[in-house]
């Protein structure tokens, strides 16, 4: 690519007027590839099919939404690589996306845990190997105890008061069996308990809400299904499934394979894209960024000064999960 020639200022002809992808490299002669036909324009009319065209390119025809890594198989012996995408194709199109299931009912959710936990076990009966960011355990938790846990802070009787709390629940649920010792006594007082960023973030945002059919409340007990990561033998992580999503991907391909990964849950695609936006690779024509109601969408305003480029699904337990 020639960036000197004379038309190189011409906006017909531009092609930094496209999507770009640019190498991590320190070499002294990288090469920046330019997707043709992807430009302003083309991208404002139709995103998601313009990074489905890089993706076809630089990926080759090979499920070119279920990975973001290429291993080359040409003469040149090109080492395999990874691509990742900047920020402003987050917050100006589709958005990474995570997961909330609520209820007011602990039994209600049941059968979606149960669901997620038969899939993981199919997996590995059958030999296939879990995704590294895969879930020790899934479970569900008061909403209340993640707020207080949330408030707590650096109060050290009220962190071991709440920890206690969070523990028992998950004690109490028959099918986590991956607590270590020390945690499984309920005598133990080093156990630590944290919360992942998105968890976190959610808490914030559903506080935040101004629908109070989200918030918990002592008349109005609700319950999250969370993921659970065994850092040793006296620490845990609690966190939400969801993740970034892929080059060419809608925010909700990406957040059900993301999901799939992370803890084998498998949300049916045509149930949720017939109650979310658009916007969100949905099918549902709404004014705002809801669906019908039955699925919230919220998403933080701004993350470190820069704005968000997640989206939070809060949804009641997906049906038929058995």
């Amino acid at each position: 690519m020639d960036i000197t020639s004379s038309n190189s200022n011409n906006d017909t002809n531009n092609p930094f007027d496209n999507l770009i992808v640019l190498p991590d490299t320190k070499g002294s002669n990288p090469s920046i590839y330019s997707c043709t036909n992807t430009n302003l324009q083309s991208f404002q009319r139709d995103g998601t099919s313009c990074e489905q065209k890089l993706a076809t390119e630089i990926f080759g025809n090979t499920s070119t939404t279920t990975t973001d890594k290429v291993h080359s198989t040409n003469k040149k012996k090109i080492p395999p690589f990874k691509v990742n995408c900047a920020i402003c194709l987050l917050t100006t199109h589709q958005r990474n996306g995570f997961v909330s299931i609520i209820s007011n009912s602990y039994d209600e959710l049941q059968s979606t845990i149960a669901s997620a936990r038969k899939s993981t076990l199919v997996k590995q009966s059958n030999g296939k190997k879990l995704h590294a960011d895969h879930a020790h355990f899934v479970c569900a938790i008061k909403l209340s105890s993640l707020y207080t846990l949330l408030s707590a802070g650096k109060t050290r009787s009220k962190n071991e008061m709440v920890t206690k709390d969070i523990l028992m629940q998950i004690r109490n649920d028959s099918g986590v069996d991956c607590l270590s010792f020390e945690m499984t006594n309920e005598s133990t007082t080093s156990i630590q308990i944290k919360m992942g960023h998105h968890l976190t973030s959610l808490l914030w945002l559903l506080q935040d809400d101004k629908q109070p059919t989200m918030k918990s409340s002592s008349n109005n007990v609700k319950y999250i299904i969370v993921m659970g990561y065994i850092d040793s033998s006296t620490a845990m992580e609690l966190d939400l499934p969801g993740g970034k999503r892929h080059l060419g991907e809608t925010t909700l391909q990406g957040v059900i394979r993301e999901v799939e990964e992370e803890c084998s849950l498998q949300i049916d695609y045509d149930w949720l894209v017939g109650n979310v936006s658009k916007i969100y690779g949905g099918s549902t024509a709404a004014t705002g960024e809801e669906g019908d109601g039955s699925i919230q969408v919220l998403k933080p305003r701004k993350v470190k000064g820069s704005v968000s480029g997640d989206a939070f699904f809060v949804m009641t337990p997906p049906p038929d999960m058995n």
